[in-house]
């Protein structure tokens, strides 16, 4: 899954790697995180996964809710479903 992770992550930044403050940084963090996520359970896999494992447990809810939000946030940018 490390590797994956990495390969997405690395795939996203040389693809998608613009500092702009609008919808665009929200993919670029997307793909930075996943690459030191990648990174982190390739060199620390013990550590890392006993660390997303209590985030897991303890922000579940919160961390489900703001994918969502995020996820129909890029959908409305991207398809205009409720006009600005």
């Amino acid at each position: 899954m490390s590797f994956l992770s990495i390969i997405a992550g690395l795939l996203n930044i040389l693809v998608h790697n613009i500092w702009e403050s609008n919808w665009k940084l929200i993919i670029t963090l997307i793909g930075w995180s996943s690459l030191f996520i990648g990174l982190a359970l390739f060199i620390f896999p013990k550590r890392t996964t006993d660390w997303l494992t209590f985030l897991n447990i303890k922000l579940i809810q919160v961390i489900y809710t703001l994918l969502f939000l995020v996820g129909l946030f890029l959908l409305n940018i991207a398809y205009s479903i409720i006009p600005f």
